[in-house]
């Protein structure tokens, strides 16, 4: 980890700090049993690559990644709160409807049946 710390420290060097912006990107899947994939989804959390760590918390670049609304790196924020806040997360929050939506349909059919309904689209993003 702090190899690659050093690392992307040293590539982002010359830029200046309002071209240090980035993110972190989950895309999760939904498959019925059948394989049929049901919903795609994508969580996305925004932020800024410091000039140095802060923090000592996480792992890989959660100490140079800053979060704005938070004021304060991955690295920095209680496991709870980043977790809430994270990609995955997002992502995860996206699936839920479409998870509620595939749930009381097939509530309604007789069992081995397969539904049509497809997930909402993006986010979730149609297959």
């Amino acid at each position: 980890d702090d190899a690659n710390n050093q690392r992307l420290l040293a590539e982002l060097a010359p830029l200046p700090d309002d071209r240090r912006a980035a993110y972190y990107v989950c895309v999760a899947a939904l498959a019925d049993p059948q394989g049929e994939v049901r919903a795609v989804v994508e969580g996305c959390c925004h932020g800024v690559i410091l000039r140095e760590l802060h923090g000592t918390g996480g792992f890989g670049y959660d100490p140079l990644f800053l979060v704005p609304e938070y004021h304060h790196t991955f690295g920095e924020l209680s496991p709870r709160v980043k977790h809430a806040l994270s990609h995955r997360a997002r992502a995860l929050e996206h699936l839920r409807p479409v998870l509620r939506k595939l749930l009381l349909s097939s509530s309604d059919q007789p069992p081995n049946s397969q539904s049509t309904q497809e997930g909402p689209a993006r986010p979730p993003m149609e297959k």
